[in-house]
């Protein structure tokens, strides 16, 4: 799927889309330069579907982790993990990517 983003207040409809394609994926990837929107994007979907908690770029933590109540009233959770800076696969490895994903 491609999204094409127009203008800042057309964020939430196109988080919104996003949502309504991905469906029962569990895993989405977001590919982009530095500073075009991925995590202003995230903050929408995240807000759609219920994390009431500040969710802010990975960049220097590398994952973090957002808690959110799934349609039955269970905890769920968004893993945000931004792998820009990592300079291999092992550093993926090294962080416990493979738990995550």
């Amino acid at each position: 799927m491609e999204l094409i983003i127009q203008s800042l207040p057309s964020i939430e409809q196109a988080a919104q889309q996003l949502l309504d394609f991905a469906d029962v994926r569990k895993k989405i990837v977001f590919i982009g330069e530095i500073g075009t929107g991925k995590t202003t994007l995230i903050q929408s979907v995240a807000k759609i579907i219920g994390v009431t908690t500040d969710v802010t770029s990975p960049t220097f933590s590398l994952i973090n982790e957002y808690v959110f109540q799934n349609m039955v009233g269970k905890n769920a959770y968004i893993y945000h993990i931004d792998l820009y800076r990592l300079k291999s696969v092992q550093e993926a490895l090294d962080i416990g990517i493979e738990d995550y994903l």
